[in-house]
């Protein structure tokens, strides 16, 4: 936990400093607080206990963070040790590195709450996995933010702005889609078909490695076409899943076997 808070008391602000930063974090609320409101229906649609969903947040918040950083830090080491530090490879090092460091990182989180609160079905294993992502993006947010602060005070508010035009393709919905994905795959769930168990699996990796290529910065008449296109997509992929979740309600992990 301390990890992940110490971005903010490491920023050297003074306090005006701090109570502007502290005002711009209230703006993440823009999403956060849609975001809970949605996550709170849908665990209520699916009767998912609410101490399931806290824990996950916390967990995603507090564990996958740390040890995403090391993995980060260290695969970029990788990269550069092997093809050098070229402009074009910089370019490309957090599309290279993240996708895969962070997805598993969360992942095992879900992993460790499914194992721990024994959780059988399937609607509970994808908002589980929404809750971690969720959690995850806060802090991630949060720090990135901080971070900015420390730079240039001036530079918050854009910033904000971008981590809010980015929420919807981001940690919730890519955890959340990967994590149902591989638990399907794995526990060979007969009423989800290979075809998705394997979209579910793999589109969280390719968007998150679009979103933080260089493609991304692509733009169109000024509009931020590939944004836009990644967005749409991870919405049309949530949504499908609710979809099936709703004809597979009482389903368990392994029913139909």
């Amino acid at each position: 936990m301390s990890y992940e808070l110490d971005s903010i008391g490491l920023s050297n602000l003074n306090n005006s400093a701090y109570l502007v930063l502290f005002l711009t974090l209230l703006l993440l609320c823009l999403y956060i607080v849609p975001g809970t409101l949605l996550l709170k229906k849908f665990s209520s649609y699916f009767t998912i206990p609410s101490y399931i969903i806290v824990l996950a947040i916390f967990g995603g918040a507090f564990i996958p963070g740390w040890l995403s950083a090391f993995g980060n830090e260290f695969g970029a080491s990788l990269i550069s040790n092997l093809f050098g530090n070229s402009t074009s490879i910089t370019s490309w090092m957090d599309s290279l590195t993240a996708p895969v460091v962070e997805e598993s990182t969360k992942f095992l989180c879900v992993l460790l709450i499914i194992y721990l609160l024994k959780i059988k079905k399937l609607p509970e294993v994808f908002g589980v996995g929404v809750s971690v992502g969720l959690g995850f993006q806060i802090m991630e947010d949060i720090s990135y933010v901080a971070n900015t602060a420390s730079e240039s005070i001036q530079d918050v508010v854009p910033q904000v702005i971008i981590r809010i035009s980015g929420s919807i393709s981001s940690h919730w919905s890519y955890t959340g889609i990967l994590s149902l994905g591989i638990i399907c795959l794995v526990t060979k769930n007969k009423n989800i078909s290979r075809r998705d168990g394997y979209l579910w699996f793999i589109s969280p990796i390719v968007l998150h490695f679009l979103w933080n290529s260089p493609i991304n910065e692509f733009e169109l008449n000024g509009i931020a076409i590939v944004s836009a296109i990644l967005t749409t997509l991870t919405i049309i992929i949530v949504i499908q899943i609710i979809n099936q979740l709703k004809s597979l309600n009482h389903d368990t992990l392994r029913n139909n076997q």
